[in-house]
């Protein structure tokens, strides 16, 4: 099985009401709670809605393992180089991590962004080749991490807080 991330370039077949689209210009959605959506632009053969559309007219949900009886050959269009990062695509380095927001033939200017716990973040080099790039870093995977699940122990602990739910009544 392989496992996409959200923004990912695919291309797949789908059969809907028996007739076979190919799908080529394509890109994977995942929601907040895991859903993967393929988003495309083919009209008459679309489901169920992703939240992020990525752009596209029409989309089709799959099962969790990126799956369903209806999709076939689905495949990442063409991996991606990150010598080739778009305006506002994030990009690492190790543990430092930058928002591309200039793009030129030969160069790349970054933004350090501030998670990255610079010491000075004014002394961060911001332009990078295309080739410093392929060789020293790498896509942020931009995948939404699962809800994850807490009793309402786990999150008066996590607050630091006591809740109390009261129950409402209809006023008589």
């Amino acid at each position: 099985m392989t496992k996409f991330n959200h923004a990912d370039k695919v291309t797949c077949m789908i059969e809907h009401d028996e007739v076979f689209y190919n799908i080529t210009d394509a890109r994977m959605s995942i929601d907040v709670t895991g859903t993967p959506y393929i988003c495309h632009n083919k009209t008459d053969c679309k489901g169920a809605e992703a939240d992020d559309m990525l752009g596209y007219s029409a989309s089709y949900a799959l099962k969790r393992d990126f799956t369903d009886y209806c999709v076939t050959n689905l495949k990442l269009a063409v991996p991606r180089s990150v010598r080739d990062a778009e305006v506002g695509e994030l990009v690492t380095s190790g543990e430092q991590h930058y928002m591309v927001i200039d793009v030129l033939p030969n160069s790349v200017l970054t933004l350090p962004l501030p998670e990255s716990n610079y010491s000075d973040p004014t002394r961060a080099r911001v332009w990078y080749t295309r080739d410093e790039l392929e060789k020293g870093f790498a896509f942020v995977d931009r995948t939404p991490a699962p809800p994850e699940e807490m009793t309402l122990a786990e999150v008066c602990e996590a607050l630091g807080k006591t809740i109390i739910i009261k129950e409402l009544y209809e006023m008589r």
